[in-house]
């Protein structure tokens, strides 16, 4: 019998030394090099652990994977943001929410991107439509990779506190993240271009200034190059530990241990990030201004003048929810960085609801409102028509 064993701050990784039904008083396995994977689970199953364990992994805490040798209440180890003892995403709200999310954000970017592509593919070399076609492509992105975390969630049902090492080293997980990240990162790029392009619509009300179809071919591919290199050099860089840190493979260090990668975690998720949302939000209160400052002048050409201003608005609520999902997303990056420690249930709403409600509000802010103005155009097209066939016939 053991009345203390502290094995912490050791460069252990194993524990079959240890023979079966041990008694261990206590038993300290902080900042060790135990990886946590199933064949631990074995050994820790034959410990008797009387008075408390000390771990750095929710996993020792789980009855499926430390046994009944390791009592809960008796088990210290911090809890994880997302998962339980049961399940990938262990809150079944927050679960159920992400499919409901899924559903939308699938349905009405492939809607979107099919009917620009389809239908509307006359319009591309307009830059509102590119920017936003391309949007839809990125926001789609991200929807994949909430299928991909809800399919590795079902299929390893109760039992995934056994395969949570596996599955965050596995290749599917590391895809995952590269398909989050490609995604965040184009979509924030994207908002800010869409907003770069209104601004100099509206810059010159008389002399409007639009990007030429060089620049903007360009424009477009030179952000899916960026958010290529800035989401492969993860997978070639494997001990940065960024899309292995956590079961949702995600990379933002909210309350993220400080691996090795998270100085480019850091940078890229909530300084980059946070300087595009900076200009994103000047450029808007920019637009305004000049929509404000045409209104009042006398311009000719109304007609185009209102098609622009529709689009302007339109698309502001694009950028906005944009805006809105992270900017809470970096503020409380910049605090944790400061050393402010939030709950895991932050981490877990994060990861969850707020980045990927993103990609499924944005189709829908976009797309009802053109529907519902060819609606509107329809709608009192059918009133005005026969209005004018009476007062022809009135006139005859």
């Amino acid at each position: 019998m053991f009345k203390y064993l502290n094995l912490s701050h050791t460069r252990l990784r194993s524990l079959e030394w240890l023979q079966k039904n041990t008694v261990i008083s206590r038993l300290d396995l902080r900042q060790t090099k135990l990886n946590f994977y199933d064949e631990d689970s074995k050994y820790l199953k034959h410990l008797k652990i009387q008075q408390a364990i000390h771990g750095d992994s929710f996993k020792l805490c789980c009855s499926k994977y430390a046994g009944s040798g390791v009592p809960a209440y008796n088990c210290f180890a911090p809890s994880d943001a997302i998962s339980s003892c049961e399940h990938l995403i262990g809150d079944v709200i927050k679960r159920s929410l992400l499919w409901m999310i899924v559903t939308v954000g699938l349905v009405g970017n492939v809607i979107l991107v099919v009917v620009n592509l389809s239908y509307k593919r006359a319009e591309l070399s307009q830059s509102d439509k590119a920017y936003v076609t391309n949007l839809g492509v990125s926001d789609f992105l991200r929807s994949v990779y909430a299928v991909l975390i809800l399919e590795s969630d079902v299929y390893h049902g109760d039992y995934y506190v056994i395969y949570e090492s596996q599955w965050r080293e596995s290749s599917l997980c590391t895809a995952a993240g590269f398909l989050l990240t490609l995604s965040c990162e184009t979509s924030t790029m994207f908002v800010l271009l869409i907003t770069l392009d209104r601004y100099l619509i509206f810059k010159n009300p008389l002399r409007p200034c639009k990007i030429p179809l060089v620049g903007l071919v360009a424009s477009v591919f030179a952000v899916w190059v960026i958010g290529l290199v800035l989401a492969i050099l993860p997978v070639l860089y494997p001990e940065w530990e960024i899309y292995s840190s956590n079961g949702m493979c995600l990379g933002i260090p909210v309350n993220m241990k400080r691996s090795t990668g998270w100085t480019y975690s850091f940078v890229v998720f909530i300084v980059f990030n946070f300087l595009q949302l900076i200009f994103i939000i000047a450029g808007q209160i920019a637009i305004f201004k000049s929509i404000a400052l045409s209104s009042d002048s006398q311009i000719n050409s109304p007609t185009n003048r209102i098609r622009e201003i529709t689009v302007a608005k339109n698309l502001s609520l694009v950028v906005l929810s944009n805006f809105f999902c992270w900017f809470p997303v970096c503020v409380v990056g910049l605090m944790s960085a400061s050393g402010h420690m939030f709950s895991p249930d932050t981490h877990g709403w994060l990861a969850i609801c707020v980045i990927p409600l993103n990609s499924a509000v944005n189709p829908v802010l976009y797309t009802l409102p053109a529907v519902y103005q060819k609606w509107l155009n329809f709608y009192h097209g059918k009133l005005i028509a026969p209005r004018e066939i009476n007062n022809r016939n009135a006139g005859k």
